[in-house]
């Protein structure tokens, strides 16, 4: 039997359950963070590829009018 009583038993297997809950919370919330910027950093990459492929486009536009001036 539990010296301190059976509510103390309760509150402490709360407590437990309580900072579980937390843990995981905290874990998902870090998990959730890392796969935006896992996104952000694709996309940015995906950015600078197209305004890249732009520039070379423009670039042969100007090289097309310039040969026909």
């Amino acid at each position: 039997m539990n010296p301190l009583g059976p509510e103390t038993a309760l509150l402490v297997l709360i407590d437990v359950f309580w900072l579980l809950a937390v843990i995981t919370v905290a874990f998902a919330a870090v998990s959730v963070i890392g796969v935006l910027a896992l996104a952000l950093a694709e996309w940015k990459q995906a950015v600078r590829e197209q305004s890249a492929r732009r520039q070379r486009i423009l670039a042969a536009s100007h090289a097309v009018l310039a040969a026909q001036l």
